[in-house]
């Protein structure tokens, strides 16, 4: 998740050699017809549509019945503090900081301001670590970064340069009303090739299903195919540790996750309670509530 400008480069020359063929029907520009269009005026997240209930009740409780839920401390852990370091970088890049060992320097000096948004997650176990190695992480790999880009072309624009040294988008935007999600937030989006990226701490089979979501929504906004996208996990063990896959967004994904947006559309549609699975994933954040079974 912590993409360099090297590394794009090479997942470009991958894309270009990976076969694909990815069905008409199934792009987001064909929004207005089936299988894509939306079997409901209603919209979801992308999270929403691939929770971890199988059967949807946990949509059913929570916009139905408007049942509050927690969240999953260590994911939204490092979900911020990944996005801010890199937003961070990037805000540092434009006051001017232009070398390696000043970044680093600066980043350290705002991760303690930074510290008091962690404090929400202080049940959760080596919360402060947890956010602390992400955080150096970013800063560790983009002060290189800083340095070898001011090294090779030294005369740079701010904005050239910090697009040379975070070469894609943090937690970016999409409209997917068209495709009968909500406003959609890419993990990351790589322009360039175009793709997206979605960082998990766990690791479930539904979760690549979230980049033909994101795919979806992006095709129907912009009519430019995105064939491609990385599920990438991130670990703390005692560092961050991440390994991204690379994944061709195929017919089959699109298939699934529109078979998952309407089935928990029709939920919404009808307001009828689907039931209870057979077996609950501990991490549903509804266990408590709906009393399902482990």
């Amino acid at each position: 998740m912590i993409f360099t400008l090297d590394q794009i480069a090479l997942y470009a020359k991958r894309a270009r050699s990976t076969p694909r063929s990815i069905s008409e029907e199934l792009r987001g520009w064909r929004w207005n017809e089936p299988p894509v269009f939306p079997s409901s005026s209603r919209t979801l997240g992308v999270s929403d549509v691939l929770s971890t209930c199988p059967t949807g009740r946990d949509v059913f409780l929570r916009y139905v019945k408007w049942v509050r839920s927690g969240t999953e401390p260590r994911g939204s852990l490092i979900h911020e503090t990944y996005a801010s370091a890199v937003e961070t970088v990037k805000r540092f890049i434009y006051e001017g900081v232009s070398d390696g060992n000043q970044l680093r320097s600066s980043m350290l000096e705002e991760f303690y301001t930074f510290m008091k948004r962690l404090d929400k997650y202080r049940d959760f176990p080596q919360y402060l670590e947890v956010g602390r190695a992400m955080w150096d992480y970013v800063s560790s790999v983009y002060s290189s970064e800083l340095d070898r880009a001011v090294q090779r072309s030294p005369f740079l624009a701010r904005d050239s340069l910090a697009s040379m040294i975070v070469p894609f988008f943090v937690e970016y935007p999409v409209d997917g009303s068209l495709v009968g999600l909500n406003q959609v937030r890419v993990d990351a989006f790589i322009p360039q090739i175009p793709m997206v990226a979605e960082m998990k701490t766990g690791v479930r089979k539904k979760y690549e299903l979230s980049l033909a979501g994101y795919a979806l929504a992006y095709e129907s906004n912009f009519e430019t195919p995105v064939d491609f996208g990385l599920l990438c996990y991130v670990k703390y063990e005692g560092r961050i540790n991440v390994r991204c896959d690379f994944k061709v967004i195929s017919d089959r994904m699109r298939e699934e996750f529109l078979e998952e947006r309407d089935k928990r559309l029709e939920i919404l549609d009808k307001e009828i309670d689907p039931g209870l699975p057979n077996f609950c994933d501990p991490h549903c954040p509804f266990l408590s509530v709906c009393g399902g079974k482990r």
